[in-house]
């Protein structure tokens, strides 16, 4: 009788530790849902085309991740458009300073895009974007967006778009604060 009695405890040990483990599993893995899910959408940015990568903006904005601020930088500033939905940015943060002149051509549907995900982001991307637009030795593109995006974030946009070719982006405050006005 006595030989009974410890295997039944040692099964009830056994049990009660594969379900504490199970447990355990469970609760870290609600708890790391989100990582996992902003894992998922940034590969999903890095990888993916043209639709999979809009969803995927979309989607790291609701998230607000502030992991995909750089990326989001780096999108904006390498993005053709074709069309109408080419923008010519011609701006700087303190115009009309030759060292922070900034040209490019890019396109205004991801402009758009990333726009929206940063407002999403919100606050939270404020620190990242201050670091991102104070580095000298960074990509000029990634710091002149930087500097745009907080402006915007503060409700304060740096950057207007006028219609010529494309589109050319000045700062708002150099023609009172229009935004996208036709030629």
């Amino acid at each position: 009788m006595d030989d009974v009695m410890p295997a039944a405890r040692g099964r009830s040990i056994v049990l009660l530790s594969g379900l504490l483990g199970l447990t355990v599993l469970a609760v870290a893995g609600f708890a790391l849902k989100d990582r996992f899910v902003e894992e998922y959408w940034l590969r999903q940015f890095e990888r993916g085309n043209g639709g999979e990568r809009e969803v995927a903006v979309r989607r790291l904005g609701e998230l607000r991740s502030v992991r995909a601020v750089p990326g989001l930088l780096t999108w904006v500033g390498s993005a053709k458009g074709e069309g109408e939905d080419s923008v010519s940015v011609i701006s700087s943060a303190e115009w009309p300073s030759p060292q922070e002149i900034f040209t490019a051509s890019v396109s205004k549907a991801v402009f758009d895009a990333a726009r929206s995900a940063f407002m999403s982001i919100g606050p939270g991307a404020v620190p990242r974007l201050t670091e991102l637009s104070g580095e000298q030795n960074g990509d000029p593109s990634v710091r002149f967006w930087a500097k745009a995006m907080l402006g915007e974030l503060k409700g304060e946009p740096r950057v207007l778009f006028l219609k010529g070719h494309g589109y050319s982006a000045i700062p708002s405050d150099q023609i009172g604060g229009r935004d996208w006005v036709g030629k």
